[in-house]
């Protein structure tokens, strides 16, 4: 878990130093819900369709699941060797657009409570209501945690993103014992280049 962590905290808070190490790259722009990023082209992107259909082919809930993924528009970064992955979704804001900070010193702990009772037994290694990765790449309510699944550990990072609209929820997800560095710039090149229409 310790090492898991200190990469995801590194990757949070000193990108910069992982980004001369990125492959090809490649650009997204989500058609509905308007964000873009960059990526590295070895990895693989799950549109929102994509996942809704694989929900209904193989999760026990599976139209429940692919609806949400619908409505959330879902979109997921896998990166092949490690497995790892990032998905964002997005849903409306309910809070009257509050301002970022105000938002997160609000919704923290309630996320926080969300995530202990979806992943019992999972333990929360960081509870951060913003982290600045530059000085217009900003993150509120940064969650992380680790859930342990039989004799592997599953280690997760839950981030937001805000504009006016909507909440956009950014969910890293490793396994503990396979993170590389392929995942670690990949995700560095995703989380520095994340930008909203509005910006």
């Amino acid at each position: 878990m310790k090492r898991l962590t200190a990469v995801l905290l590194a990757v949070l808070l000193s990108l910069s130093v992982f980004s001369a190490a990125l492959g090809e790259v490649t650009a997204y722009h989500h058609p509905t819900l308007g964000y873009t990023l960059e990526y590295d082209a070895s990895w693989m992107v799950m549109d929102t369709e994509t996942s809704a259909q694989n929900a209904l082919a193989f999760a026990p809930n599976g139209e429940e699941v692919a609806r949400t993924i619908r409505e959330t528009g879902m979109v997921s970064f896998v990166e092949p060797v490690s497995g790892g992955n990032v998905s964002i979704v997005a849903e409306k804001r309910q809070d009257d657009a509050q301002e970022p900070l105000l938002f997160a010193v609000t919704m923290l702990p309630v996320f926080k409570k969300e995530i202990e009772s979806t992943f019992p037994g999972c333990q929360i290694t960081e509870e951060l209501p913003l982290v600045t990765l530059s000085s217009d790449r900003r993150y509120y309510c940064c969650i992380g945690f680790v859930y342990p699944q039989g004799d592997q550990r599953t280690c997760i990072q839950q981030m937001c993103a805000l504009d006016d609209e909507r909440v956009y929820f950014i969910n890293v997800t490793i396994n503990e014992a396979t993170v590389t560095d392929a995942f670690v710039n990949g995700l560095s090149s995703i989380l520095m280049s994340f930008s909203l229409a509005a910006e």
